[in-house]
């Protein structure tokens, strides 16, 4: 084997082969998944209760149907996450490529929330709907852009 020269191993490469070294901790693994724990509880809690809820609510004799509506726009809804993961990719902000995008979403969630609050209030079930899929963008966007930040 004359004129072989071996490829010293990086300090990544040797880093990955010790488990012992490459595990992380349960507190960064718990702080990693907090977003992740916040945005599941809200989506959970919007489809399970707070929906069939509303659906009886606003729409008294069609309400199944409109379960569906409402259940469908949200899942219509994450279909943003490519646009959105696009669009941060090739963006150019003094604030850093994916903080500006979160910050939208989160704002654009806070008003549809505020929004879907002040339309069940005056049974306007179709606005309704339109609030619920601003929220339900606003969230996916944020989860979308969380993980990359």
């Amino acid at each position: 084997m004359a004129g072989y020269t071996p490829v010293p191993q990086t300090e990544a490469i040797e880093h990955a082969a010790n488990p012992a070294t490459s595990c992380p901790s349960l507190g960064y693994l718990m702080v990693i998944n907090s977003f992740a724990f916040a945005y599941s509880l809200v989506a959970a809690t919007l489809g399970v209760v707070i929906l069939p809820s509303e659906s009886v609510h606003l729409f008294l004799d069609r309400h199944a149907m409109m379960l569906g509506v409402m259940l469908g726009c949200t899942g219509v809804t994450q279909l943003i996450g490519p646009a959105v993961g696009y669009q941060s990719d090739r963006s150019t902000s003094v604030y850093g490529r994916r903080r500006p995008l979160l910050v939208a979403g989160a704002v654009l969630s806070c008003i549809g929330c505020l929004a879907m609050h002040a339309t069940r209030q005056r049974r306007m079930g179709r606005v309704f709907i339109a609030a619920l899929g601003v929220t339900a963008t606003g969230l996916n966007t944020s989860f979308t852009l969380f993980g990359f930040a």
